[in-house]
């Protein structure tokens, strides 16, 4: 069943960024910015999906390093940060909140993940980490933004 996700994600997000490029580089004024946030927003949700996912299925089949795995959450976070900014700069004020919430939310997410990696790397512990099942390695922080 995994399969028809990854399949799924294999084919949208490459279009994503197309659409993300063309807002971007071809639009101006407030709906265009609208229209750039709307689409890099949904390249970003897309790509931490699937690196998340692909990530954490090499973790733990021994085919991705802990170093490895902390550069891509490290990017991901860039990537939802980057996110942030542009909502920010770009106020929708129907929704402006709650994206920026939600964001923070999978930004968050992101950075315990890092943090229980980076546990296991100083201690030279490497445990299977399931992300499905990951409420304990989920900070204050995280709790609070949920």
């Amino acid at each position: 069943e995994d399969e028809k996700y990854i399949n799924y994600l294999n084919d949208v997000l490459p279009r994503a960024r197309r659409a993300y490029n063309f807002f971007s580089e071809n639009t101006y004024g407030k709906a265009g910015d609208i229209w750039t946030v709307a689409t890099f927003g949904y390249v970003a949700h897309l790509d931490s999906f699937y690196t998340m996912y692909m990530c954490d299925k090499d973790f733990n089949d021994g085919k991705l390093g802990t170093g490895e795995y902390i550069k891509e959450i490290n990017r991901l976070i860039c990537q939802y940060e980057k996110y942030m900014a542009m909502c920010e700069n770009v106020r929708i004020e129907a929704n402006k909140y709650i994206t920026l919430r939600n964001i923070s939310v999978d930004r968050q997410f992101l950075i315990d993940i890092k943090g229980e990696l980076q546990r296991q790397l100083k201690s030279g512990e490497k445990t299977e980490l399931v992300l499905a099942e990951c409420k304990p390695v989920l900070s204050k922080a995280s709790w609070f933004l949920r």
